[in-house]
């Protein structure tokens, strides 16, 4: 059985908060990580009695480590895989970038033997490099699934593939331009996190929801700016003995687009269905 889960503060990684984070926020750019990171958990903070019990989420920065370090074994299981009352989770949620360009929404899900993947733009092309990490990823942890075998369908070690209860092509909603996967991503991982399902075929997400997403999240995020960037305690993952030999990440740049509609945004006390116009809750 599976406990009730922290709050999610207690899982996030200790981070600053650059002013060009906030200006890819604002001005319509690709969204970075640090914006991925604070905005996922001011929302689930602001409402934390609607926390999936025994969910986690898996930091961008750590699986992001993971896989520049060519999926190295961390020395203990980090702390995304413990609960606050040291029960093992029953299923976490990873905001993933995909090549330094493209975020998705991964559901892996240990009592049913599932990795789900929730991609907004599947025109990328980025499903072989989300195998090959997951793949990785559910070996690195398979002690953690309720039935390994039934992930990845066979006994014999010899494959690379997670297979059946591998889903890497998950219908859900698809964005219209190539600049918003990362707010796709916040709203999938969000609502996983509170027991509801991912933006559906149909419930894309309107130029003016989209404005009034970066408004809102531009506005919390000089917010914590202000305070000082103090945010969470939790330290990095460990890194390789030898990172000398490993390339450095590079940040991508920026996409040129126009620069989207602002609105007034009204405030909004309660969720109670899947956030398909994100419903204000900044």
């Amino acid at each position: 059985m599976c406990g009730p889960t922290t709050t999610p503060e207690t899982h996030a990684m200790s981070t600053s908060i650059d002013n060009e984070d906030i200006d890819s926020l604002s001005n319509g750019d690709w969204i970075q990580d640090s914006c991925i990171r604070h905005i996922i958990y001011e929302q689930l903070n602001q409402l934390p009695s609607l926390i999936r019990p025994g969910y986690n989420i898996v930091d961008p920065s750590w699986i992001a480590a993971y896989v520049l370090y060519n999926y190295y074994h961390p020395v203990e299981p980090p702390e995304f895989l413990t609960l606050g009352n040291g029960d093992p989770v029953c299923g976490l949620v990873i905001p993933m970038n995909v090549s330094g360009h493209h975020w998705v929404c991964i559901d892996v899900n240990f009592e049913y033997n599932t990795i789900k993947v929730y991609d907004s733009f599947k025109l990328l092309g980025c499903a072989n490099e989300i195998r090959l990490a997951m793949y990785h990823f559910s070996r690195e942890f398979e002690d953690y699934f309720f039935d390994f075998d039934a992930l990845i369908g066979r006994k014999d070690d010899n494959e690379d593939e997670v297979a059946p209860g591998w889903f890497p092509d998950e219908p859900c909603a698809q964005q219209s331009d190539v600049v918003s996967c990362g707010i796709y991503t916040i709203i999938n991982v969000v609502n996983i996190m509170r027991n509801m399902s991912p933006l559906a075929v149909g419930q894309e997400l309107s130029p003016d929801m989209i404005a009034e997403f970066r408004y809102n999240g531009t506005i919390m995020m000089r917010e914590r700016k202000a305070l000082g960037d103090i945010v969470f305690d939790v330290p990095e993952p460990a890194k390789p003995v030898d990172p000398a030999e490993v390339p450095l990440p590079t940040t991508p740049s920026p996409h040129e687009v126009p620069l989207p509609p602002s609105s007034p945004i009204e405030e909004v006390a309660e969720v109670d269905a899947p956030l398909g116009a994100w419903n204000g809750v900044f």
